[in-house]
């Protein structure tokens, strides 16, 4: 399976089963600040790079994904 297709499918993943939305729009900070979660925000803040580079990030920082969504009053959490 193409890393683009295994991105989608565990964003999507993300999303459905922990209420995360992972993004690389920065509009979404304010959003969350204002509204808090659902949904709990992932904003990926690398600029200008390819769908490895963000496979790579998520693996690398998986404990902190982990501990951001067990967070109950977390909702935004910057990844770069």
């Amino acid at each position: 399976q193409p890393v683009a297709a295994s991105f989608v499918d565990f964003a999507v993943k993300l999303l459905v089963d922990h209420n995360l939305s992972v993004t690389k729009d920065v509009d979404f900070h304010p959003r969350s600040l204002v509204l808090g979660a659902p949904p709990k925000v992932v904003w990926i803040a690398l600029g200008n790079c390819s769908t490895d580079d963000v496979v790579t990030l998520l693996r690398q920082r998986h404990q902190e994904l982990v501990t951001f969504e067990q967070d109950v009053e977390a909702a935004f959490l910057a990844l770069a």
